[in-house]
């Protein structure tokens, strides 16, 4: 009894420390909480122009 007491803290222990906070940047990444980022980049990156070459 004292195995599956040990077995069920320590599966629970590594669900709060490996787990959770994977799920919750993964959340972050398919919410695309960096989209306005990633945005504004591309419009600084399309209003920089083109260099000239010659």
């Amino acid at each position: 009894m004292a195995a599956l007491i040990l077995l069920i803290a320590a599966l629970l222990g590594i669900n709060h420390w490996l787990l959770e906070p994977g799920i919750r940047e993964a959340i972050a990444v398919l919410e695309f909480a960096g989209l306005p980022w990633l945005l504004l980049g591309l419009l600084a990156w399309l209003l920089a122009g083109r260099t000239s070459q010659g």
